[in-house]
């Protein structure tokens, strides 16, 4: 709760989310291939998991243009 407190004093362009599932999906509505992104916060915050959902379609998609040979 907190860090909506912190979003409201960045401005109208900072973003806070309840979840990291909505961090997630408002991130990988907004994202583009040039797009490089920091997921900054501390271990008990898990945040490894939201780098695993966004790097998780990227590298599927790698690995479907190699063609089979691996």
């Amino acid at each position: 709760e907190w860090v909506k407190h912190s979003a409201d004093a960045f401005g109208e362009q900072a973003h806070w989310f309840e979840t990291k599932d909505l961090l997630v999906s408002y991130l990988k509505s907004i994202m583009q291939s040039d797009y490089k992104i920091l997921v900054k916060g501390s271990r008990s915050a898990r945040m490894e998991q939201v780098v695993d959902a966004l790097v998780a379609p990227a590298a599927n998609e790698q690995n479907s243009n190699l063609g089979g040979d691996q």
